[in-house]
């Protein structure tokens, strides 16, 4: 599906934490992003409080899911900045979560967020655009702790089939955390989209280029963020001009992961408003207008969602 004649063009920021920040920073944050011509940000999912805290304090910002496309262009072209809200079982927290004294899956605890995970999500169906983050991440600050990799593996296994779960039962597309685990990451993508999930988002792309193919032929998406624009970051920075058009997201990460700006500095804390920056770095390495980049970050958001 693409953006259809006259369609206006939203400059959206694919992935951020809303909910990482507090709310004075917050209020400070959507302006200064506004100002830049940023509308909102798929506010990714970390776990069923943070979602609770997200949906009491940002109530202002959040946008509700609505049922058809022409709806969901006259929500976001609303005034004022817009959140849309994620939920998810974000594999690095079942690190702290999951893990009993003993370094092993503490299946009865993992049970229990389930529950109240999907009890979150069936309350709060309206607001939901998306499902995760979750996924797989096996990097050794993670794994520090279990008894070994594939306990921690079976633990966010557990975590992703229940993402699954609900973005079958919703219809909503998953977005994907995945670090030092990328084949178990394909092989779950795989029994994902044979069990109904219609598309996914692998955020924060850092592979190398050639698992974008692999992207695309399943109809998924890869996200890119500030990395791209630090300069020894060859294999993210390749990554970006090789991946194909229709493949292609932009997001910040916020507070994560700021990008090194025009002028040489890093800021200490990433916000959507340097999504703008992000943009114009991957322009430059493209070999693209910014202005067909914002474009094609937007018709991709759209499809992403599923209008």
């Amino acid at each position: 599906m693409s953006l259809r004649e006259n369609e206006p063009v939203y400059l959206i920021d694919t992935h951020a934490h809303s909910d990482a920040f507090s709310v004075p920073e917050w209020i400070e944050s959507a302006g200064r992003a506004l100002a830049r011509g940023v509308s909102g940000n798929l506010s990714a999912g970390v776990w069923w409080d943070q979602f609770d805290h997200l949906l009491a304090e940002f109530s202002d910002w959040i946008l509700p899911r609505p049922a058809n496309r022409e709806k969901s262009l006259e929500f976001i072209g609303s005034s004022g900045y817009h959140i849309f809200p994620a939920l998810g079982l974000h594999p690095m927290e079942i690190a702290s979560r999951w893990r009993s004294v003993d370094g092993r899956f503490d299946t009865s605890r993992a049970e229990a967020d389930a529950e109240k995970f999907f009890d979150r999500a069936r309350k709060h169906r309206n607001v939901i655009w998306a499902v995760g983050e979750t996924g797989f991440d096996a990097s050794s600050s993670v794994v520090a702790g279990w008894c070994g990799k594939d306990e921690l593996l079976d633990a966010q296994t557990f975590a992703f089939r229940n993402c699954v779960r609900l973005a079958v039962e919703f219809g909503l597309p998953l977005i994907i955390h995945s670090r030092s685990a990328w084949k178990k990451t394909q092989d779950a993508v795989d029994e994902a989209l044979a069990q109904g999930v219609k598309t996914f988002m692998v955020h924060c792309y850092g592979g190398p280029p050639s698992d974008l193919r692999w992207i695309e032929r399943r109809g998924g998406f890869a996200s890119f963020g500030g990395v791209i624009t630090w300069p020894d970051a060859h294999r993210v920075r390749q990554g970006i001009t090789e991946c194909p058009a229709d493949v292609l997201l932009f997001e910040t990460d916020s507070p994560d992961l700021p990008p090194v700006l025009a002028d040489g500095h890093r800021p200490l804390k990433n916000e959507p408003q340097f999504l703008c920056d992000v943009i114009d770095c991957a322009a430059v390495l493209r070999q693209q207008s910014a202005v067909e980049l914002r474009a094609v970050n937007f018709k991709n958001f759209m499809r992403f969602l599923g209008f």
